[in-house]
């Protein structure tokens, strides 16, 4: 829960605001004087007002003054040419965000090498730069939006535009989350834009029509109410995408291009050694094979291929400290002295088929679980396997759960 400090300041700056909007509605209001009383960026200050007041600030504005106005208008008969001239505030609340992004008239085609932030000395930033070396980087500032303490990431914007290709982004952005590996390229970038009065359908055609010059669209985006899918054809998608009923628009841009040298192991694979271990005949064995998040994951040691084929096989090294579980492709390696207890989750089946999840608990810095294998339900009742699996990991294993899949 964030702290009630914080939670009163905000609330005095918002309120801040409030009382500066209630003393100026006949007067022209700019999103820069707004944010600046209340001591927060635009970009920043738009997501929190919205976070307090559950709806966006235009939205706010021009409610007030419709209050307003209509008071003026019933009270001293005014017509409504007269009180179209006295609502200046309604035409600026449609263009705060216009500044957001601008459409470039040049001719860039670098969607598939990176982006080039606008800084006072500009600086093209590769789409293979990690999390590492952006979050440190003088040009990225952390920005974490309101209630982050209930959230498992960090966010991060760019203090300059962005150019990315055609389009010039004022507030582009991406997440980190704590329990995500920091040596892999970053792999999304987002960029919204919240205000309704401001993006329509003629601009989101504006906006595929310029990435549609230089990039390759992709058919088939059902998952959204207006999107187009575009791809560099080098494993960079660009995804725009507009949600008729918010009005919000949002460009996504994902790498997934493949980084199999953070699968390398030669290190330890050149001094492993299998203290004990078992094997694993069951084919309907899930298991986490995504290296770009976890750092845990390498390839598997070819010494297991050599010894066990392709069977599932965890494995412990306790001249080296490490719990292994392998696949035929990928091997999951945790410090044991990292692990305090291991745990068997059985989830019964119902509407779906249910599951014993093997897990452990790190000692320190993780309050969530590590999956190391998702097995079918009761798998771990049979051929005595929870016995033989306590030998290896050197702990007794408590069943928990006992819930339904439904």
């Amino acid at each position: 829960m964030q702290p009630e400090t914080t939670r009163q300041d905000y609330i005095r700056r918002i309120n801040k605001v409030m009382e500066y909007i209630n003393n100026h509605l006949d007067e022209t209001i700019d999103l820069k004087t707004i944010a600046r009383i209340s001591n927060f960026s635009e970009y920043h200050f738009h997501r929190i007002f919205r976070a307090f007041r559950n709806e966006p600030l235009a939205i706010y504005i021009i409610h007030l003054i419709l209050k307003n106005k209509l008071y003026i208008c019933f009270s001293k008969k005014i017509n409504s040419r007269q009180l179209r001239s006295k609502m200046p505030a309604v035409a600026t609340a449609t263009v705060f965000m216009n500044k957001l992004y601008e459409i470039l008239a040049e001719n860039h085609s670098d969607y598939d090498l990176g982006f080039e932030v606008q800084s006072p000395q500009k600086a093209f930033i590769s789409w293979d730069t990690t999390y590492q070396e952006l979050i440190h980087s003088p040009l990225v500032e952390e920005c974490n939006p309101l209630d982050m303490d209930f959230a498992t990431y960090d966010e991060y914007r760019f203090k300059y535009p962005v150019r990315v290709g055609n389009l010039l982004l004022k507030e582009l952005g991406f997440r980190f989350s704590f329990r995500q590996r920091d040596d892999i390229a970053v792999q999304s970038y987002f960029f919204r834009i919240y205000n309704p009065y401001t993006i329509d359908l003629k601009e989101i055609a504006a906006i595929k029509s310029t990435l549609a010059r230089h990039l390759k669209e992709r058919k088939g985006v059902s998952y959204y109410e207006i999107g187009f899918d575009f791809d560099t054809e080098n494993n960079i998608v660009f995804l725009l995408y507009y949600w008729q009923e918010t009005k919000e628009s949002h460009f996504e841009i994902f790498n997934h291009r493949e980084y199999p040298q953070l699968l390398l192991n030669e290190a330890y694979e050149s001094k492993m050694h299998i203290s004990d271990y078992q094997i694993f005949d069951n084919k309907d064995c899930c298991f986490n094979r995504n290296y770009r998040n976890d750092k845990n994951i390498k390839r598997r040691p070819p010494v297991l291929t050599e010894l066990f084929g392709e069977k599932l096989v965890l494995w412990v090294d306790r001249e080296n400290g490490i719990l292994g579980v392998a696949d035929k492709d990928f091997a999951q390696l945790i410090a044991l002295d990292e692990i305090e207890r291991f745990e068997i989750e059985r989830i019964l089946p119902a509407k779906g088929s249910g599951g014993d999840f093997f897990r452990i608990f790190k000692k320190e810095g993780d309050k969530y679980p590590t999956e190391l294998l998702r097995l079918p339900c009761y798998t771990f009742d049979k051929d005595d396997l929870l016995t033989k699996v306590e030998k290896v990991v050197g702990q007794k294993l408590k069943i928990t759960g006992g819930y339904y899949d439904c």
